[in-house]
C-alpha cells in the first residue's frame, strides 16, 4: 500500500455516514490518501460498525416505546346460530335463532397513567318458531345499541409520570449514550487511521532518504577503493571509512524498511483488513 500527501478534508463529522456506505474491496496495492484512508475504515473498522448498529439498535427501542404510548384500537365481530327441537301434545316444534354483535374499542392511558377506554357495541337478533310461524314469518329483528367512556386512575402504584414514562425516558437515555460512544468510536477510528497513516508516510520517506545515503555512501566507498588501489592517492584507512559509513546506512535502510512494514500493517489494522 502506497499514501500519497494531501491536506485533510472536514471528515469528521460526516465520519459515520460515510460508514453506512459500502466501500469494501480487496486488499491490494493502491494508494490512498487521507481521505480516503478514513473513508475506508469507516466502512470496514469493527469497532466502529459495532458501534454505529449499537446506535441504531437504541434508536429502534425509542421508536417501540414512543410506539407504545400511542392509542390503541380493538374491533369484534360475533355471529351465533342456535337451533331447538321441543316436544309437545302436538309433536315436536323447532324453533332456531340468529344473532350478530359488533364492537369497537379505544385505549389510551395518559402521562399521569390515567387510562382511557371509549366503546361502542350493537347487535341484532332474528328468531323463529314452527308454531309461531306457520305461514313463514320470522320474529324480528331485534336491536340493542350501547356505548361507554370509562377511566381508571391508579392512585399508589403505577401513578404519574415518573412510572408511566420511566420505559421511555431510559430508551432515550439509553439511545443518548450509544451515539455517544459512537461519535466517540468514530473520532477515536479516524484519529488511530491519521496516526498511523502519517506514520507510514513518514517510514517511506526515511527509506527513501536511506537509500540516497547508501547510494552516495557506496560511491564514495567505490572512489575511495579506486585512489587507493588503482590510483594510489588513498589509503585502506579511508576504504576503511568508507565501508563502516555504508554499512552503517545499510542498518539504517533496513530498519527502516522493518519499521515500515510494521506502520503498514498497524494501518490495515485501523482499516479493518
Amino acid at each position: 500500500m502506497t499514501l500519497s500527501r494531501s491536506v485533510p478534508l472536514p471528515w469528521l463529522a460526516s465520519l459515520a455516514v460515510i460508514a453506512t456506505c459500502s466501500l469494501s474491496s480487496a486488499a491490494r496495492a493502491e494508494t490512498l490518501t487521507a481521505e480516503e484512508a478514513v473513508g475506508r475504515a469507516a466502512s470496514q473498522n469493527p469497532s466502529l460498525r459495532a458501534a454505529l448498529l449499537e446506535a441504531t439498535a437504541a434508536r429502534q427501542v425509542v421508536a417501540a416505546e414512543q410506539g407504545a404510548r400511542r392509542p390503541t384500537l380493538s374491533a369484534s365481530v360475533t355471529g351465533q346460530y342456535t337451533e331447538a327441537f321441543r316436544g309437545g301434545g302436538a309433536g315436536l316444534a323447532r324453533s332456531d335463532s340468529t344473532s350478530v354483535a359488533a364492537n369497537a374499542a379505544l385505549r389510551y392511558t395518559t402521562d399521569i397513567g390515567t387510562g382511557l377506554e371509549v366503546g361502542a357495541s350493537a347487535d341484532s337478533g332474528w328468531q323463529s318458531d314452527d308454531r309461531r310461524a306457520l305461514d313463514g314469518a320470522i320474529a324480528g329483528p331485534t336491536y340493542r345499541a350501547e356505548a361507554y367512556v370509562s377511566a381508571r386512575q391508579p392512585l399508589l402504584r403505577g401513578a404519574g409520570t415518573d412510572a408511566v414514562l420511566a420505559p421511555l425516558t431510559q430508551a432515550e437515555a439509553s439511545a443518548v449514550a450509544a451515539e455517544r460512544e459512537r461519535d466517540l468510536a468514530a473520532s477515536q477510528t479516524a484519529l488511530d487511521v491519521l496516526d498511523a497513516y502519517w506514520e507510514l508516510w513518514y517510514a517511506e520517506q526515511a527509506i527513501g532518504v536511506q537509500e540516497q545515503a547508501l547510494a552516495a555512501a557506496q560511491r564514495q566507498l567505490a572512489d575511495a577503493k579506486t585512489r587507493a588501489e588503482t590510483l594510489g592517492t588513498g589509503t585502506r584507512v579511508d576504504v576503511l571509512q568508507f565501508s563502516t559509513s555504508a554499512g552503517s546506512i545499510a542498518d539504517a535502510l533496513s530498519q527502516a524498511r522493518a519499521a515500515r512494514s510494521a506502520r503498514a500493517i498497524a494501518l490495515g489494522r485501523a482499516l479493518g483488513m
